[in-house]
């Protein structure tokens, strides 16, 4: 009878301990606590090689809030439209700003936000060149605000320098800390900033953002349809304000540009 009862026990606990193992298996994480956003980033060629419709379809098949573009071309001789209106009705994304670098001979062009949310203090920073650097053309960073569910938050699109030498690269990447630093919401910014991970231009980045991708992998983003290098980006301050859910480049999209966007779920905090 002894001999029964321990077995019985021992298989009682045996069952349990199975069930505990099995309902930690189907538990998925908790989500982090605070406003889901989903964010993406997309150097769109000036959609030269497939044209803006295309451009418009890759960004509705991701169906982010925000996105920032960057060689937004718009009523120039080869672009003769409103491109940022224009793509605003085409991804159903209503609210949109347009930050232009340079006049072009007609037209504008620039980098370009789109949100599902209203905007506010839309501004255009230039990021310009090194004093004593070497020659290029000038570059610009796009800043809006926003909120979503009552959270407000900044939402930035940049396109640094793209010479291999680093000068203007650094001192655009000054700059950006320069703007962003008195802000007091979290601030997230997109874009293309002609860069690896290992260069200094990120590790001088990095001093004052966090990389939105996880552990450390973010994904070859250039050149399209073969990519080798990593040179878009998603980041996020201050690094407590934000967390990251997913990061992922999108690869379906190597035909529409020379770049690969990039997409993440964040939640703001």
């Amino acid at each position: 009878m002894k001999l029964y009862r321990c077995l019985l026990l021992a298989a009682v606990f045996s069952l349990a301990g199975c069930k505990s193992d099995k309902d930690k298996q189907d538990q998925t994480p908790e989500p982090p606590a605070g406003v889901s956003v989903k964010i993406m980033t997309y150097n769109t060629y000036s959609g030269r090689k497939k044209g803006i419709d295309a451009i418009a379809e890759i960004i509705k098949s991701q169906d982010p809030d925000l996105v920032g573009l960057q060689e937004i071309e718009s009523n120039s001789d080869d672009f003769s439209y409103d491109v940022p209106k224009a793509l605003a009705e085409k991804t159903g994304m209503p609210y949109y700003y347009l930050a232009k670098a340079l006049d072009l001979d007609p037209g504008d062009y620039g980098n370009l936000i789109l949100s599902k949310y209203p905007l506010s203090q839309q501004t255009t920073y230039e990021l310009g060149l090194a004093p004593g650097g070497p020659n290029s053309y000038m570059r610009a960073m796009g800043l809006v605000k926003t909120q979503k569910d009552g959270k407000e938050f900044y939402f930035a699109t940049a396109h640094l320098d793209q010479l291999s030498d680093e000068t203007n690269r650094l001192y655009q990447a000054d700059l950006i800390h320069t703007y962003t630093k008195d802000l007091d919401k979290p601030v997230i910014i997109t874009g293309d900033f002609n860069a690896q991970p290992t260069d200094a231009t990120i590790k001088l980045m990095t001093q004052w953002f966090t990389l939105g991708c996880l552990n450390g992998h973010c994904g070859y983003t250039d050149p399209a349809p073969k990519p080798d290098g990593t040179i878009d980006y998603i980041m996020y301050a201050p690094i407590d304000s934000v967390s990251t859910v997913t990061y992922d480049v999108d690869y379906q999209a190597y035909s529409q540009s020379d770049h690969f966007p990039v997409v993440a779920n964040l939640v703001i905090h």
